[in-house]
């Protein structure tokens, strides 16, 4: 009997093995919380490229694009680290003041963590798809966060959507420490690949 390697049922099997082992990985990677970044932005170099079909050596590439975007990745994390964290400090400030002032700075901050969640979801994706220095892939992502509102609140849905089955099912926790988080971020590249090739083209054509 003859082993048919093309068997679909096997690269099935392949892929599903070497996204648990990526997601691994991944938290092994992230466990000294300032290393979060580069290891998001490796996962979605690989889980993107998946999404394009671009099948290759699943570990060796996110090794290789984490030690490229490691130094960049740390930066863009305590950034966007700061940025949030004093955004939540001005929640909780706004809330206790209360009156109308304050209710309508209480909004305002609101609005702007929101925008900063969606434009955290684009910034790594972004720093691992196209070249660009730090601020200027940082600027990029809130301008795609605010010109794709239908894509932003696909995003912001999904992960809205695990945290709350997290919450809802203990046991949740299991599925993302063996493949929960590579498979948040593949079905993420879904739909940033097809938002990123109207870029890729529109500079082709230039």
């Amino acid at each position: 009997m003859r082993l048919n390697l093309d068997n679909p049922v096997l690269d099935y099997i392949n892929t599903a093995v070497q996204f648990i082992a990526l997601n691994l990985i991944f938290v092994l990677c992230c466990l000294p919380i300032i290393t979060a970044g580069p290891s998001i932005a490796a996962l979605y170099q690989v889980t993107m490229q998946e999404a394009r079909k671009e099948h290759g050596y699943i570990i060796r590439t996110y090794f290789r694009h984490m030690k490229e975007m490691f130094f960049q990745g740390i930066l863009t994390f305590l950034i966007f680290a700061l940025l949030l964290s004093v955004l939540a400090y001005s929640l909780v400030f706004w809330f206790y003041v209360g009156g109308a002032f304050g209710n309508i700075a209480f909004i305002i901050t609101l609005l702007l963590t929101i925008l900063s969640f969606c434009a955290l979801f684009y910034v790594f994706p972004l720093m691992a798809r196209f070249q660009n220095r730090r601020l200027r892939t940082i600027k990029n992502a809130f301008l795609m966060a605010l010109s794709h509102p239908a894509c932003s609140a696909a995003l912001f849905a999904i992960h809205i959507f695990v945290v709350s089955l997290l919450y809802l099912f203990p046991g949740m926790k299991i599925f993302m420490l063996v493949i929960g988080y590579s498979f948040t971020a593949y079905v993420n590249s879904l739909l940033l690949t097809r938002l990123f090739r109207t870029y890729e083209e529109k500079s082709e054509q230039r």
